[in-house]
């Protein structure tokens, strides 16, 4: 199994309670040579996260360090926790599939057919680019993007 960092995304929902979920995705060990490139992509993820979503950040998880966030009340009331993006894609050299589920989902974005997001919205797009960009697939290679779809979690 290669090795691996991660960073985590957390999210607050919309409410007095400050309802909180996170996302946990694999990316590259961070080292002195890419760490400046790493954390781009990673400003660049978050940024497109924020962007296909409602709630508001938390907390940002990285492999070298922690970037906490000032949790700032919601006006929006759909930035609800249980409302995710479940984002499938696969390991491009190895095809193994695997999936991670993002908070406060901003359902404007569906695609007007079903329950998934609509692949052409301009957010959509450059969401799974960053993804891309920065996301490992579960053998340490580059991830790409399958679908991603609504899914209401009760957690």
């Amino acid at each position: 199994m290669a090795v691996e960092g991660k960073t985590v995304y957390t999210l607050r929902d919309y409410g007095v309670d400050f309802e909180q979920s996170s996302v946990s995705i694999p990316v590259a060990v961070m080292v002195a040579a890419n760490i400046v490139a790493q954390d781009t992509l990673k400003d660049d993820l978050r940024t497109q996260i924020g962007l296909i979503t409602l709630g508001g950040f938390t907390r940002d998880v990285r492999q070298n360090y922690e970037v906490l966030t000032p949790s700032v009340g919601l006006i929006v009331p759909q930035a609800q926790r249980e409302n995710k993006w479940l984002v499938r894609y696969h390991d491009f050299v190895t095809g193994r599939k695997a999936r991670v589920e993002i908070p406060t989902a901003d359902l404007n974005l569906l695609d007007p057919n079903g329950d998934k997001a609509d692949m052409t919205d301009v957010n959509i797009v450059a969401f799974v680019a960053a993804f891309e960009a920065v996301a490992l697939g579960p053998d340490g290679n580059v991830a790409v993007v399958d679908d991603i779809i609504f899914v209401a979690r009760n957690i």
